[in-house]
């Protein structure tokens, strides 16, 4: 059985040579025309199969192959399409199952399907000082796994299966504790906290190879501990250098050692832990809201320490900027020496376009955008998309 997937001498190409900035083209697509028909997808793997992951297999498989189409006929290079298959949070408790394995529970909210709520294993911190680093999954995490191994199955293995949300361990020390009573034991208990934080990571580093078997069973030993990992660390925005320091950064680093990179996101203004971040590179990569974590000054701090992925989500819906005046105000904090990624969905190329030539006009491109120049084909793959669908 054979699934989408791009041609081999295009990918060679694309692993050849990927100047900085990288360019990902998100799963956003150009729109297809109604000439185009999706390939009939056959799903192997189970006999016990799961309608609702099925019918979003074969959606995104179809999507997959018109990317590929696009992408083959325009000969695109030097860009990272999203050929992979995700959990929804629709189907498992996010990152809030992390709580499970510790005594606590995940319980869904009653009017979002996709959110829900983690409720405490402990309040007092006495008895988060008896906590031990558990062994076990819990029944949400086990579900997650499931699924991922019968997404893995009925592709047989032709593209990655991802989507389960890690959080960090103090953001997990969070669901643990409860927020407002591991804000409090920070200052008042921290022997707790550290502790909390550390069977965390303890069980992060039995949990993470699991999720990573459970995408590709070939994946062991060496190929865990130079997968790299993400975690999603939202607590850092709203505390200090000196407690992060604490009880986030030794944690982290223990984390990039065992697996080899880290890539950490947080929403909201953490440009106080970037300084630390250029010193110690205790994570790889980052990414971030522009502008309310600025791109500028960020960029000006890690000087090429870190790649850094500026993302418009917060930009756009809070901030009034228009897509162009967003990539402009990125690009112009672009420096000769950044490591840049950038997701630029499909209907956001005419907008990449005009904002590089925009800031050249002004006092030139930096060097990683020269490099990498305009999207021009991009911008005539979706004009062409356009025109087919009128």
């Amino acid at each position: 059985m054979e699934f989408p997937q791009l041609p081999p001498e295009l990918v060679e190409r694309q692993q050849r040579e990927r100047p900085s900035p990288c360019v990902r083209l998100s799963r956003e697509l150009p729109p297809r025309p109604e000439s185009w028909t999706p390939p009939e997808i056959e799903l192997a793997g189970p006999r016990q199969r799961i309608p609702e992951v099925d019918e979003y297999m074969r959606k995104s498989i179809q999507d997959f192959a018109w990317q590929i189409d696009c992408v083959s006929r325009h000969g695109v290079e030097n860009v990272s399409l999203g050929l992979y298959l995700s959990l929804s949070p629709d189907w498992y408790a996010s990152s809030q199952s992390l709580v499970e394995p510790f005594g606590g529970k995940a319980i869904p909210d009653e009017t979002d399907a996709a959110h829900w709520w983690a409720m405490p294993a402990v309040s007092d911190p006495a008895d988060a000082l008896e906590l031990e680093a558990p062994r076990t999954l819990g029944p949400q995490i086990e579900k997650a796994v499931h699924l991922i191994e019968y997404m893995r199955d009925s592709v047989e293995g032709a593209y990655p299966v991802g989507g389960f949300v890690l959080t960090g361990p103090l953001d997990t020390a969070s669901y643990v504790m409860g927020f407002q009573s591991l804000m409090e034991a920070i200052y008042e208990h921290p022997e707790a906290v550290e502790h909390v934080c550390s069977i965390v990571t303890d069980f992060l580093l039995f949990f993470i190879p699991v999720l990573l078997r459970a995408s590709d069973p070939e994946i062991t030993g060496e190929g865990i501990s130079s997968a790299g990992c993400y975690l999603c660390c939202e607590t850092r925005a709203v505390l200090s250098d000196a407690v992060v320091a604490q009880f986030e950064v030794p944690y982290l680093k223990r984390i990039r050692d065992a697996f080899g990179s880290l890539h950490i996101h947080s929403c909201g203004n953490w440009v106080q832990h970037m300084g630390r971040l250029a010193r110690e590179r205790y994570a790889d990569s980052i990414d971030f809201g522009h502008p309310e974590c600025d791109f500028k000054q960020v960029a000006s701090i890690v000087e090429g320490a870190v790649s850094v992925s500026p993302t418009t989500n917060v930009a756009n819906s809070d901030y009034q900027m228009t897509p162009e005046e967003w990539y402009a105000d990125v690009f112009r904090g672009i420096r000769d020496d950044s490591e840049v990624s950038l997701t630029v969905p499909w209907g956001d190329v005419k907008a990449f376009n005009s904002a590089y030539q925009r800031v050249e006009r002004e006092a030139g491109v930096a060097l990683p955008l020269r490099n990498l120049g305009l999207l021009r084909v991009h911008e005539q793959m979706v004009s062409e998309a356009m025109a087919c669908r009128r």
